[in-house]
């Protein structure tokens, strides 16, 4: 639906680097208004390039990359990062893992609250399977509302496939500070789990 006004490569991606111009011209909200010419075009470069890898077409490509970052600033064989402010490679990978960690963080949060942002999303996708399925447009497995997607069924499948080995991967090379995002992934995948092997919906849980 996107795809003709911002074309079919990232479609959500680039639709939302536009959301982020379109904000950043009011005044009131452009944090780069103070920044030089030069930096102000950095700047918003860095952001557009950010926000265009967190598609998940990109996935494997941005954690190859961060990984050749992390054997290139090894030492000792000790995997642990060696981050290099004044390597604009470094800090251009490390900006965009930093903002893909943000964008599927989700199941890195307390169970109650991930299973509410779960529902959300799921709900989300089913919406727009509804309207590509209105438009003829051919539709997702999981944006597929009749397919009645198990959530518990869907958010380990992200889990198992993508974000533990995400999070692992990062906080293992050098982003200690993260560990709690991988503990409250683990945590979750043992809820998820429980609740696929009990067949039973978990309670509605609304964080204070």
């Amino acid at each position: 639906i996107l795809s003709s006004a911002s074309g079919n490569t990232s479609v959500l991606e680039v639709h939302h680097c536009n959301l982020a111009i379109e904000i950043l011209e009011d005044a009131t909200a452009n944090v780069f208004s103070g920044l030089a010419v030069e930096d102000k075009s950095n700047a918003y470069k860095a952001m557009i390039e950010a926000i265009l890898a967190t598609d998940m077409a990109r996935h494997a490509d941005l954690v190859k990359r961060f990984e050749a970052v992390v054997e290139d600033g090894t030492k000792d064989q000790s995997r642990e990062a060696i981050f290099d402010k004044d390597d604009l490679s470094h800090r251009k990978v490390v900006r965009e893992i930093v903002l893909k960690a943000a964008d599927i963080s989700n199941v890195t949060k307390p169970f109650e609250i991930s299973r509410l942002w779960a529902v959300s999303v799921t709900e989300e996708f089913y919406q727009q399977g509804d309207k590509e399925k209105a438009k003829g447009v051919e539709v997702l497995p999981m944006f597929d509302r009749s397919q009645k997607t198990e959530l518990a069924k869907g958010q380990l499948g992200f889990i198992n496939f993508v974000a533990e080995k995400f999070f692992t991967t990062v906080i293992g090379s050098g982003f200690k500070g993260m560990q709690f995002a991988l503990d409250n992934l683990v945590n979750n995948k043992k809820e998820w789990n429980a609740i696929l092997e009990n067949e039973s919906p978990p309670p509605t849980v609304v964080p204070k």
